[in-house]
């Protein structure tokens, strides 16, 4: 993969623009200090609970004069030296200062943000002209997550979407929510728990409306800047992978392809997706403590692929004389919850399910477990010219040309199709302006 600064400059990777980087603290009025920024990476991705922003700053004492201006730190002491205002004596930006942050590229995208913190400073480098520095941002509910009062401490029950909203509410946050319905319920404790954790716990255990139980399950959790809002959202791998591409990018040594460089970071790894199941059988051992009946069942990879929303047209082919999909690798333990937290909020409600299961086991942890190795199977990094319209969570379509031994005139059919993105990063500097995307699937052939 190529560095940053290797790439082919295009009219599309001209600089964007830095509008605004306001720091706000109890020491000054706000202070914009975008125009002292010379490299800006924001980042975001759906295995990430929180936007985060990393800035390269020239510090010209602007900020220091804007502090002893309010604070009237400007008083001589007795020997006629000026006193320091308080902050960071390097710096002077002060962890979880407030920040309010926009930016655009040089195609009509752009990215707005607010409730932002400044979680750290560091690399200072400091001259007789100027201070240099790197500041990271990440977001204000990050902070929020670990106070005790927003612990997830009640009791829940109903449809785990349901849930999911209402721990997130208790962050008090700004932000847009963006929640994929269940199909399932869940009863469970919040066991003093951070809000951020408990939803992945519960992403683990849900499936999606319009999906049966059995055969598909999983959700992911995180934060994206939206549109032109801070968004949370929890949303179902499958309800994801059947959106339409937002984008469409082309890789090769035309004038028309838009790839700027790419990489295939990962392939399928035999040993790996034979040890976690994904493309095998994987067998579940359970005890139900109301009757201590003993239970053993297999579920074939074949199942979640069948009931899933593909990428491309079907899983990979892997050693066809093993019969893999038919073959358990893995072997997982569970006691059942029969009687253990049954739904109902009166005692009479509860003792009349006190003989019934509330989670079914065999018909979704495996599954999400399955899914998510899946998915991760195939893992494509690409770089294209500065489009801030795109987001973690949505789908491109990438097109590959065919290699030159191939008669065959177009795309690959093999390689190219739809990809999730995973992971977004954005660069800005005073000369480019770059996206790199990481892009998965779990399938081949477009579909």
């Amino acid at each position: 993969m190529a560095h940053w600064g290797d790439l082919q400059p295009s009219k599309g990777t001209e600089p964007g623009n830095i509008e605004k980087f306001v720091i706000t603290s109890d020491y000054t009025d706000d202070l914009d200090i975008s125009m002292g920024i010379v490299e800006l990476h924001y980042y975001e991705s759906i295995l990430d609970t929180t936007v985060r922003i990393t800035a390269q700053v020239v510090d010209s004492s602007l900020r220091k004069a804007a502090i002893q201006k309010k604070t009237k730190y400007e008083a001589a002491t007795e020997n006629d030296e000026s006193v320091e205002a308080p902050g960071d004596d390097n710096t002077t930006i002060t962890a979880g200062e407030k920040v309010m942050v926009s930016f655009s590229d040089n195609q009509g995208g752009s990215i707005t943000l607010e409730n932002l913190r400044i979680q750290a400073t560091r690399n200072q480098i400091e001259n007789s002209k100027a201070n240099v520095f790197v500041v990271d941002v990440f977001s204000d509910e990050s902070i929020k997550n670990e106070f005790v009062s927003t612990r997830v401490t009640e009791r829940y029950q109903g449809k785990i979407s349901d849930s999911v909203k209402t721990i997130i509410e208790k962050l008090e946050t700004e932000n847009e929510i963006i929640i994929d319905q269940t199909l399932n319920e869940l009863t469970f404790n919040g066991n003093t728990q951070k809000p951020f954790y408990k939803c992945i716990w519960l992403a683990k255990r849900s499936v999606p409306e319009g999906f049966e139980l059995g055969g598909t399950a999983g959700y992911f959790f995180w934060e994206s800047a939206g549109e032109g809002k801070k968004t949370f959202l929890f949303k179902g791998i499958d309800k994801i992978m059947e959106q339409e591409p937002v984008a469409t990018f082309t890789a090769g040594d035309t004038p028309e392809a838009t790839i700027k460089d790419y990489e295939f970071t990962r392939n399928t790894d035999v040993k790996e997706k034979i040890n976690n199941a994904a493309f095998s059988s994987s067998q579940l051992r359970s005890l139900d403590p109301h009757n201590e009946a003993y239970d053993s069942s297999d579920n074939s990879s074949k199942t979640v692929e069948d009931a899933s929303e593909l990428g491309g047209r079907e899983h990979p082919k892997i050693g066809k004389d093993l019969n893999l999909p038919s073959t358990p690798t893995k072997i997982g333990g569970k006691y059942k919850d029969t009687g253990t937290l049954p739904k109902g909020f009166s005692l009479g409600e509860q003792l009349t399910r006190s003989k019934v299961q509330d989670f079914d086991m065999e018909a979704i942890l495996r599954q999400s477990q399955q899914r998510y190795n899946q998915l991760f199977t195939f893992k494509l990094t690409i770089t294209v010219a500065g489009n801030f319209s795109l987001r973690a969570g949505q789908t491109v379509k990438i097109d590959f040309p065919q290699q030159e031994w191939n008669t065959n005139v177009g795309n690959s059919n093999l390689k190219g199709g739809k990809y999730l993105i995973v992971d977004v990063c954005h660069l800005l500097t005073t000369e480019v302006t770059y996206t790199k995307l990481n892009l998965v699937r779990e399938s081949v052939f477009k579909g």
